[in-house]
């Protein structure tokens, strides 16, 4: 998210062009690179809704150019104001910006997407980082197999 510029999204396609991330390094400064592995260089489809609010907010920077950051901000900042906003919203429990990384994948595991779909769209090498976050998600899933299976 910190190392997204306005070129990375295309939105009349609806995607984004995950190429690289920021990191921060003591006494250097912020420091653009690309990903760590292959497939995690990539393009993901964006929901309309998402397609939408970035639109509006784009809409909203001053004179954007093409190369500009969307959220030129540091990760702890925005990590700052997103708790921040559960603490005034009375959110509870509390979560850490990355774990709405988990709660994609879940959300979209429960819905029936494929491992493989999945592992390609969080950028993952391969199904079986996937199987080892998630996999109670799985045994979950074997025992409603089996509750449906005994209903037949």
């Amino acid at each position: 998210m910190c190392a997204l510029r306005l070129k990375d999204i295309d939105f009349e396609r609806g995607v984004v062009h995950i190429e690289r991330n920021k990191v921060h390094i003591f006494n250097v400064g912020d420091v653009f690179q690309t990903p760590k592995t292959a497939t995690s260089r990539r393009t993901i489809g964006m929901p309309d809704r998402l397609k939408e609010e970035l639109m509006e907010y784009v809409q909203r920077l001053y004179d954007p150019k093409p190369d500009d950051l969307l959220f030129p901000r540091s990760a702890s900042s925005i990590g700052r104001y997103f708790r921040n906003t559960q603490k005034r919203n009375n959110f509870e429990p509390h979560i850490r910006l990355h774990d709405l990384r988990h709660s994609h994948a879940s959300l979209l595991l429960n819905m029936g997407i494929s491992a493989k779909a999945i592992a390609d769209r969080l950028g993952h090498a391969n199904e079986i980082m996937l199987y080892r976050t998630y996999g109670h998600m799985y045994l979950e899933q074997r025992d409603e197999l089996v509750a449906k299976l005994n209903k037949l």
